[in-house]
């Protein structure tokens, strides 16, 4: 068995363990800096996310929906254009 499987097999183990990640590594003796190397080295790439055009029409709003279920909606103007640029960029 390569070390990337051994590897993906132990992180694996350790998430359904229940365990803190240092306490699963003492257990099993394991170092804890090469079990986050791990970690990091096989974690999936994420996709950037992708944003769709937006038609802007005068005296309307903008709402803002975030993935955690919280939204904003704000008027749409040119202080709200500036904010939204900030916070898209922050």
């Amino acid at each position: 068995m390569d070390m990337q499987t051994k590897m993906m097999e132990l992180i694996k183990k350790s998430e359904q363990s229940g365990m803190s990640r240092l306490s699963f590594c003492k257990a099993n003796s394991i170092s804890y800096h090469t079990m986050n190397y791990w970690i990091k080295k096989l974690k999936p790439i994420e996709k950037p996310q992708t944003f769709l055009p937006v038609k802007v029409v005068k005296n309307t709003t903008i709402t803002l929906k975030g993935g955690n279920g919280l939204e904003l909606t704000l008027p749409v103007n040119d202080e709200t254009v500036f904010f939204v640029k900030r916070l898209l960029r922050d």
